[in-house]
């Protein structure tokens, strides 16, 4: 079954969730909480995501964040592998930690942002685990409704009253309020899909989306077809990326190290410019499986970062010239 395409606008702030696979209750203990929450603001920091409420029951949890660029999906690969990483260690354990893909929700009405922000408070209460939601600590809403300099929590504050500190005041109230039934939630079934805008905006974005996957899908075609006439071999490949000098510029910040953006490399001209399969790609390279390969050339396609510093190699190591 094809899983449809993840919506990412510049500036979008979206209902962002999941749980643990087989309903495991890993935010039972506080430590794993502090540890997520951890991995989230990091990955938020260096992708410039703006994290604007969390919320973690025992199986799952909902933020509602907003991203600067067009980047989620490397936001959410960078905490979730981390996270995964240090559930598995600490309970000894291998496999998935999480359910399902992460579901990502854009938001782009006042109503349906309200809507979602009110659902999420209401969980610890519904789930029975408290009667005093400002009692809850596996939230930021402490920190959101008390006295704070953070401008991520402007975006509520400024639903109630530009002046930020009236409006700090009016949202406390208004979760008081929400809590003992005195304001009505719309249905939120009723914002299901990932598009809230009119007929108009969404074609827009649309648009843009395809066409910025046809320029990459036209790129590599023009690449793939200029080396192929080249005839790069992989005995080629491999001397072509060990004599070349490998800058800082071409991985840091982009690659967690130098040793693995040499070999995605090798694995992209592998398959783009030499036309290897996947399973030749596996057998030379002597790799476990060929999903591993795929994967790490979806992350590559997807990131405009990566797509560029493998150019910049490509260019300045290989190309006489660059590819109109």
């Amino acid at each position: 079954m094809i899983r449809p395409r993840r919506i990412v606008v510049k500036n979008g702030v979206y209902h962002f969730y999941n749980r643990f696979i087989n309903g495991e209750a890993f935010f039972q203990d506080i430590e794993i909480v502090r540890v997520f929450v951890k991995y989230l603001y990091e990955a938020a920091n260096y992708f410039n995501v703006d994290i604007i409420f969390w919320m973690c029951m025992q199986n799952h949890f909902h933020i509602i964040l907003r991203i600067n660029n067009e980047n989620l999906s490397e936001f959410i690969q960078r905490y979730a592998t981390k996270f995964a990483r240090y559930i598995n260690k600490k309970f000894n354990r291998k496999g998935p930690v999480f359910e399902s893909r992460h579901k990502t929700k854009l938001i782009d009405t006042d109503e349906y942002f309200m809507t979602v922000l009110g659902y999420i408070i209401l969980n610890p209460i519904k789930s029975g685990i408290v009667n005093d939601i400002f009692k809850y600590k596996w939230s930021n809403l402490d920190e959101i409704i008390n006295e704070n300099d953070n401008k991520n929590y402007s975006i509520i504050y400024d639903y109630f009253s530009k002046d930020r500190e009236v409006g700090r005041k009016f949202f406390k109230k208004w979760v008081r309020d929400l809590v003992n039934d005195k304001v009505k939630l719309e249905n939120i079934e009723k914002f299901h899909g990932q598009f809230l805008m009119n007929k108009i905006k969404k074609e827009e974005i649309l648009k843009n989306i395809n066409r910025r996957q046809n320029r990459k899908k036209v790129d590599l075609e023009k690449r793939a077809n200029y080396y192929q006439t080249k005839k790069v071999s992989y005995e080629e490949i491999k001397n072509i990326i060990a004599k070349a000098s490998i800058k800082n510029e071409y991985w840091k910040g982009i690659w967690k190290t130098k040793s693995k953006f040499v070999l995605h490399l090798k694995w992209y001209l592998l398959r783009y410019f030499c036309n290897f399969t996947l399973n030749k790609i596996r057998i030379i390279e002597r790799a476990k499986k060929h999903s591993t390969i795929s994967s790490a050339l979806e992350r590559i396609k997807r990131s405009s970062k990566k797509i560029t510093a493998i150019n910049s190699f490509i260019k300045e190591n290989i190309a006489k010239k660059d590819i109109k």
